[in-house]
């Protein structure tokens, strides 16, 4: 979290659980953590951090049904998704490569999919951090 006042996860996230709103977090691949997000939040923070390239920002760990790249095509295709690398350089930046398998006609429709999404504008957020 970067946001001074908690963004959007503050603003719904705790309202969402106690009403018992079942939280689903869709989240890509590229965000992946190799580390306990519990041991992270205490130990960073947006005031904590004396150097920072970019926002300070803070973890707060996220209860829900996480959605990743892998789970969405997983559920929408008769496909098996392996994710194979991320990120890159230039326009590869935030890029997630995935292995589709499955029966010709379920990955090219997953392919399809992807291909369609690749050209998307992103999404303009409101508010400042």
């Amino acid at each position: 979290m970067a946001s001074r006042t908690a963004g959007t996860v503050g603003r719904y996230y705790s309202v969402a659980l106690a009403r018992g709103v079942e939280v689903v977090i869709p989240i890509s691949l590229q965000k992946a953590i190799h580390t306990s997000v519990d041991d992270l939040a205490r130990e960073m923070g947006s005031e904590k951090l004396d150097l920072s390239m970019g926002i300070p920002c803070g973890m707060h760990p996220l209860v829900g049904h996480v959605v990743a790249e892998i789970d969405a095509l997983e559920a929408l295709f008769p496909v098996q998704v392996r994710q194979i690398a991320s990120g890159g350089a230039g326009s590869g930046a935030g890029s997630v490569s995935l292995l589709i398998t499955g029966q010709e006609s379920g990955v090219q429709a997953a392919f399809d999919l992807v291909q369609s999404l690749s050209n998307e504008q992103d999404i303009s957020l409101q508010g400042s951090a």
